[in-house]
């Protein structure tokens, strides 16, 4: 699902009678390598660049015993809105 962010997705399935359990991002957000100076939007080549130092970020973390670190870390981004990928756990209200 696409076009939803950290306010309009929750609101939506609250409407459908549920409640948000979790609500968090997944992944480091590559659009940050913006703001670093990668600007893949201008030069599509780097694109892939940045998508695999996303992914090696997230892989490092995880395979150092820094989970916690990057959960944390995503959940932060998350907390101010900064996310492409949302993972949110809800419940259906009895």
């Amino acid at each position: 699902i696409n076009y939803f962010n950290f306010k309009s997705l929750p609101r939506l399935l609250e409407k459908q009678h549920f409640e948000i359990q979790r609500l968090t991002a997944e992944a480091f957000p590559i659009d940050l390598f913006l703001l670093m100076g990668m600007d893949y939007a201008a030069e599509p080549k780097l694109g892939r660049q940045a998508q695999i130092h996303r992914r090696n970020l997230d892989q490092s973390l995880s395979e150092t015993g820094n989970e916690p670190l990057r959960q944390k870390l995503c959940q932060q981004l998350a907390d101010i809105g900064i996310a492409r990928e949302l993972l949110v756990i809800a419940n259906l209200k009895s």
